[in-house]
């Protein structure tokens, strides 16, 4: 009689504790997993797509505002009992796994996923792969984009990390998506901060099984950086239309005439002109504005043309020289636009400023 085929894994652990730095000033306030994508932040996509694979049971780390995501987790997923961890420093992808140790080892696999990334896969298929290699872990790699400088043998396992010749055929980019098996913890450095992927290399020096998963139909992106999210808006609108995965994360509703993703409660000029953007909520566009290739964050004001910019308002940048200037030009916080200019050969920051009929340029 054939052994039943155990039940999928129930657990995760969702990384969230990251400090977005590359996403600022949009996540100087809000956590980079609160970050939208067609108006839904990126950790409720990663809690609905594990909620697809069986998973019932959730573990998120915290770090930078960590208030409002909790606040939002509360809202937004009630009938979750989230298993919370603080972490006072951030303790890493391999750290973050230490304080959880009793609601994570245990004889089933669990799923690792960082918040900050939008996917669209089987996990059956990666599960199933992974049962039958006996693997410690399975990664899910891709070859479509990142950095690859993952090596793997035709058996799946996993032989470098580090390859020197990342790009190349042949090599992968591991996706921060994995099944873990309880025995990682045998291998994680009780000093943190410490990676994942280092665990990895001890347990492949033991001799043990870390291999990587090749999918077919998925997709992959990272949200990690306000180009990325750019891109991820175009993609997804794009394979919505040609049905492919990760078309499913697009929302007609928030589409203004194919070019723009605008939240609901954002307003914008009838005769505004909206290339490639992500508007946020609350935000305000004048008549007459054009914005190309530029983000908009939440309740900005925005008067001015502007092009592939980050748009915030000054007190989204907690930078007390922008408090000073707005009293020294008596310019209010809620009809101002701040955005950061690029570095000028020196280590002063610069920042444009932009109200309804005027402009400056700060120098700090």
């Amino acid at each position: 009689m054939p052994r039943p085929t155990p039940p999928p894994p129930r657990r995760a652990l969702i990384l969230a504790a990251g400090l977005g730095t590359r996403l600022r000033p949009l996540t100087w306030k809000t956590p980079k997993p609160l970050m939208t994508v067609w108006g839904e932040p990126l950790i409720d996509h990663a809690i609905r797509l594990l909620s697809s694979f069986g998973v019932t049971e959730f573990a998120v780390n915290l770090h930078w505002r960590s208030e409002a995501l909790l606040n939002h987790l509360a809202r937004r997923w009630p009938a979750i009992d989230f298993r919370l961890s603080r972490e006072e420093q951030i303790l890493g992808t391999g750290g973050a796994l230490l304080p959880l140790r009793d609601f994570l080892e245990s004889e089933e696999p669990f799923w690792v996923f960082n918040a900050d990334v939008l996917a669209s896969f089987d996990g059956a298929a990666l599960l199933q792969q992974h049962r039958q290699r006996k693997a410690l872990a399975t990664l899910w790699l891709t070859d479509s984009s990142g950095p690859r400088t993952v090596e793997v043998s035709p058996d799946g396992q996993i032989t470098s990390f580090r390859s020197p010749q990342s790009g190349s055929r042949g090599t992968w980019t591991f996706t921060g998506v994995h099944l873990i098996s309880g025995g990682i913890y045998r291998y994680l450095n009780p000093e943190v901060p410490s990676g994942i992927v280092e665990a990895y290399e001890r347990a492949l020096t033991a001799g043990e099984r870390v291999t990587g998963a090749t999918l077919a139909d998925t997709w992959w992106a990272d949200g990690g950086t306000p180009a990325a999210i750019l891109q991820i808006h175009r993609d997804i609108r794009r394979r919505h239309q040609a049905h492919l995965p990760g078309g499913q994360y697009y929302n007609p509703v928030l589409d203004k005439d194919g070019r723009a993703c605008v939240a609901p409660t954002a307003v914008c000029a009838p005769d505004a002109s909206l290339d490639d953007c992500v508007i946020g909520a609350d935000a305000r566009i004048a008549a007459g504005v054009e914005l190309r290739h530029c983000i908009v964050g939440a309740g900005v004001s925005v008067a001015h043309n502007a092009a592939n910019a980050v748009l915030a308002r000054p007190s989204d940048f907690e930078d007390p020289r922008l408090a000073a200037a707005l009293q020294t030009l008596g310019w209010s916080d809620a009809h101002t636009t701040a955005e950061a200019l690029a570095a000028r050969g020196s280590d002063r920051a610069f920042f444009l400023l932009s109200t309804i009929g005027a402009r400056t340029i700060l120098a700090g």
